[in-house]
Formats: C-alpha cells, sequence, structure tokens
C-alpha cells in the first residue's frame, strides 16, 4: 500500500485482520511524516510522538510492516510469495568469499537479524566437509574449492538442514565464472528451500548467475546488503503478525475527567495515583510554615520544594526546584523563594509541593499524547532534562500489556541496563511496565477528553529494591 494518511483507522484494521485470516502480507509505505502541532508546548511526549509516530504504532498493532522507502516495499515480495516460515529467523550465511561472509555478518547486526550458533555436531560434520582452510562456523566460507567439488554445496546443505538452529540461510556468490557449476548450485538451492520449507536467498552482482537463480525461484539480490535486508524483514514482519493475531485486550469504557486545561504538579500526581502509577509521597503548602510542617510530616529526611502552579509547567527553567534539603530552616526558604518567584510570574494563588527524595537508579519519561484518530499513544524512554536531544524512546498504542512494553523497551538503546551493566545492578523492567499499562488504561479511560500527560523523570529503582 501507498499511504499518504489514514482517515478510517477501524476500516485499516479489519482489512489487516482479513488478510492476515487469509495468509496475506501488508507492507505500507506512508509519505507525507508529519508532527501534530505542538499541541502544547508543554507537552514533551506531544513534540516527541507525533502523528507520525502514531502511524507507527498503529501500523505495528495490526500487523502491517511499514517501509521506509520503494525498495523496501518491494524488496522482499520474492520471500513472501514463497511464504516459507522463517522460524525464529536465525539465519545462516555461507559463500565461497570469506569477506562476503564477513561483511554479510555486519549487515545482519545491523539489521537485527540473529546469526544462528550452530551445534557443535553441525560444526563437526561441516569441518570434514570443507577444505582444511575453509571455516566452519557462521558466516560460514566454503572457499574457492567451491570450483572443484560439485557435491560439497548440495552436502553442507544438507548439513544445515539439519541443524534444529538453522531457519534461513544466505548464499552470497560473489564471483562465478568457468568452472562454477551455476545451475548445479541454483538447482541445490532451490530443492533445498522448497524440500525443508525453509527461506534461502542469494546475492550474486553478476546478472548472468542471478538469472540462473531466478529461473530456479530462489529470491535473488544485488548486493548482500539487500538479501539480508530482505531476509530480516521477511522475519521481522512474521513476528509482528504473530503478535497481531493476538486475541484484543479490550478497550476500557469511556469515563469523565474532571477539571481542563494544563493540571499543577498536586493534581497530576494524585491523578497519576489512581491511575496506578506509583508516586512519591507528598505534600501541597501555600507557605513555609506549611512546608516545614509537610518536612516533618514526611519524617525529616531529604525532601524536595518545589513551585506549584498549572501556569509555569517548566519548573527548573525558573529555578522552581529545590532538592536534597535535610532541615526545616533549608526547607522554609526554598518555600519562601518559589512563592516570591511564582508571584514574579504573575500566579495569582502560588503553592509549593514538599515531597520525599527517592533516589532511582536511571532516570525514564513516561508519557501519553492522544492522537485524535489513533487514541492514546504512550511513550517511553530516558528521562531527565536532554530527553528531547537524546530521543532514545519507543511508542505504544494502547491498550498493550507487560510483555508488550518490555518488547519495546529491549528497542531501547539503553536496554542493557534492564539486565545490569558493568557492575550497576538490573533495573525493575517489571515496575515500569506495570506503570507504562496502568497508564495507558487510564488514558482509555480518558481518551475522549485527555490531551497529554509527561512524566519527567520516573525514576526505575533496582530490581528487587522497596522504597
Amino acid at each position: 500500500m501507498y499511504l499518504e494518511s489514514i482517515t478510517d483507522p477501524a476500516a485499516l484494521a479489519r482489512a489487516a485482520a482479513l488478510a492476515r485470516s487469509r495468509g496475506a502480507s501488508i507492507v505500507a509505505i506512508k509519505a507525507g511524516s508529519s508532527q501534530h502541532g505542538a499541541r502544547a508546548a508543554a507537552s514533551h511526549t506531544g513534540a516527541l510522538v507525533g502523528n507520525d509516530a502514531a502511524i507507527d504504532a498503529f501500523l505495528a498493532r495490526n500487523g502491517i510492516w511499514r517501509a521506509g522507502d520503494i525498495g523496501e516495499l518491494v524488496r522482499a515480495v520474492p520471500l513472501y510469495l514463497q511464504g516459507r516460515a522463517p522460524g525464529q529467523g536465525r539465519t545462516v550465511v555461507m559463500s565461497h568469499s570469506g569477506a562476503v561472509g564477513v561483511m554479510s555478518a555486519d549487515l545482519a547486526e545491523r539489521h537485527g537479524l540473529p546469526l544462528t550458533a550452530l551445534q557443535p555436531s553441525t560444526l563437526d560434520r561441516l569441518g570434514a566437509i570443507l577444505p582444511e582452510f575453509g571455516t566452519a562456523g557462521n558466516p560460514l566460507d566454503m572457499t574457492a574449492a567451491l570450483m572443484g567439488k560439485g557435491d560439497m554445496f548440495p552436502r553442507v546443505l544438507d548439513m544445515l538442514g539439519a541443524d534444529p538452529q538453522a531457519d534461513m540461510l544466505m548464499v552470497g556468490i560473489p564471483v562465478a565464472g568457468p568452472g562454477y557449476d551455476v545451475e548445479a548450485l541454483a538447482r541445490d538451492a532451490a530443492e533445498f528451500s522448497s524440500r525443508l520449507g525453509k527461506p534461502l536467498v542469494a546475492s550474486a552482482p553478476q546478472r548472468s548467475v542471478r538469472d540462473v537463480f531466478v529461473r530456479h525461484g530462489v529470491p535473488t539480490f544485488v548486493t548482500e546488503a539487500d538479501a539480508v535486508a530482505a531476509l530480516a524483514q521477511y522475519a521481522g514482519h512474521a513476528r509482528l503478525s504473530d503478535s497481531a493475531a493476538e486475541p484484543d485486550h479490550g478497550v476500557p469504557a469511556l469515563q469523565p475527567l474532571d477539571g481542563i486545561g494544563l493540571q499543577d504538579e498536586a493534581r497530576s500526581l494524585l491523578l497519576l495515583a489512581e491511575a496506578g502509577v506509583p508516586v512519591v509521597p507528598y505534600r501541597v503548602c501555600a507557605n513555609a510554615d506549611e512546608a516545614m510542617a509537610a518536612f516533618a510530616a514526611l519524617g525529616g529526611n531529604a525532601v524536595v520544594v518545589k513551585g506549584c502552579a498549572a501556569e509555569v509547567p517548566h519548573k527548573s527553567e525558573h529555578g522552581l526546584v529545590h532538592l536534597r534539603l535535610t532541615d526545616a530552616t533549608a526547607v522554609a526558604q526554598a518555600a519562601q523563594a518559589c512563592i516570591a518567584t511564582l508571584h514574579s510570574l504573575g500566579v495569582e494563588k502560588p503553592r509549593v509541593l514538599v515531597a520525599a527524595m527517592v533516589k532511582g537508579r536511571h532516570e525514564f519519561a513516561l508519557g501519553v499524547s492522544v492522537d485524535p484518530a489513533f487514541g492514546p499513544l504512550v511513550m517511553i524512554g530516558e528521562g531527565g532534562t536532554l530527553l528531547e536531544l537524546r530521543k532514545d524512546v519507543v511508542t505504544l498504542l494502547a491498550p498493550f500489556t507487560v510483555d508488550d512494553v518490555k518488547a519495546a523497551c529491549a528497542r531501547l538503546r539503553l536496554a542493557p541496563l534492564f539486565d545490569g551493566y558493568r557492575g550497576i545492578p538490573a533495573l525493575d523492567l517489571d515496575g515500569l511496565a506495570a506503570s507504562a499499562v496502568a497508564l495507558g488504561n487510564w488514558a482509555l479511560r480518558h481518551r475522549e477528553v485527555l490531551k497529554s500527560v509527561d512524566i519527567n523523570p520516573l525514576m526505575v529503582m533496582e530490581a528487587g529494591a522497596a522504597w
């Protein structure tokens, strides 16, 4: 499909479900990417998500592969038409050129295409077939000995076909002059793929070589880059379709929401707590005396004092955030300073928020932007003051599950932190995922009146830690 807009998402979702039920795959290219007007200069989430991310999330939800360009729109068509199951996408790269194998391995990693770890027994059998200077591994280097050993290629294919961890194959043929039986190579490749039902592609810069492989029904590409990209797309689309085929999570009934316009932090924290997102203990105060009383009520431990006014959403820019305050005098001084600043900014009834300081392992951002056509989109990513600069975020279309969140978070650049990194303990991914699900469900209930939600920072703790 070629798309410029999606005016009836429900109709397209029904069409996609019908296509999947009939074994058809949909690949779409969407032109005219744009962002919603910064429907809130105050909304980081709205600016980061925008209409294009909404379309991404919607297409993924419905098992539609979004192509980045015309080449990607048609590149994998021969694989789709054969319809051979890609399994988990674990791929073996083989060639009679070591350089092609190494470059293909690099390309596979770039595309997130897993190269399989062949079983030791497979490696032993391959070692017995290949010449001593060949490489029995993945990538697999058959060397130029392929030219003089007509039975080597089909024997290697048989060994790979017997390995349960080899789901797909890519055969690179950078050169094939006199002495190479191209007809036999193409015939053996086609027979292997058809007999075992495993996707197999070839790359060959020589037109004469490609023509032979295409005649035998082998998807064939000019470059290793296109061959690897086609396999990655085909396997990725299969995973997307499998996910889309899961039962609908259900959409909560609409509920009213009191108040209009931008909410101050105290009201926002109350709403988040009602939604099921954990919030720190806090008190709202109108003067320094109330702030000192709040400090005592919170246990006399370190607190933060912040200006609290819906008219001033970006507090740090105005010096309205005072951290790590550990005595009543400092709390009173901070409260007085915040109230004075809010007065100077034209706030009629300035207040401050006194909250417990909680030290997390890493700052994340969690937000919602409600798209008029697609509904609530939840953004998850690295938080802090450089949120818009780093843009390490993923977006999910509500409703979704905890497992959906975990799969999305695995695409973040900071994903290794969830498992622990260089002595840093693992992060509480379960807590982050549960908060995202809760926020998405809450946004669905209020989708007709809600515009956006920004939580930055959302402090993610060490896995298993209490606070």
